[in-house]
């Protein structure tokens, strides 16, 4: 009988802490499914144009640092680039050929 009593209070001490540490939500199973869609069609649609924003945006950003890095490479390829394209540039209004006359 005391082994029996000794059984039970370690059985009832186990459980005890086995629910302390299950940190699960509690099932309430009484409720029953209803089936009724929780999301309207414009709220679905809203959300895809708003996906949609995101990755043009996204792309357009890739873009951009794609374009910037071949810019850096180019720079890195030819310094004198800028130099060249201001010599050939022509005359500019200061000069003599667009002046206007005073």
């Amino acid at each position: 009988m005391v082994a029996a009593l000794r059984l039970l209070r370690t059985h009832l001490s186990l459980s005890l802490v086995v629910d302390a540490l299950d940190d699960s939500p509690a099932k309430d199973d009484s409720m029953a499914s209803t089936g009724k869609p929780r999301t309207t069609r414009t709220k679905l649609q809203r959300e895809a144009t708003l996906r949609e924003r995101r990755f043009e945006k996204a792309a357009r950003k890739q873009i951009r640092k794609q374009a910037q890095f071949d810019q850096v490479q180019l720079d890195e390829t030819n310094p004198n680039a800028e130099d060249s394209l201001a010599d050939t540039a022509g005359p500019g209004p200061e000069s003599g050929a667009g002046a206007l006359p005073e």
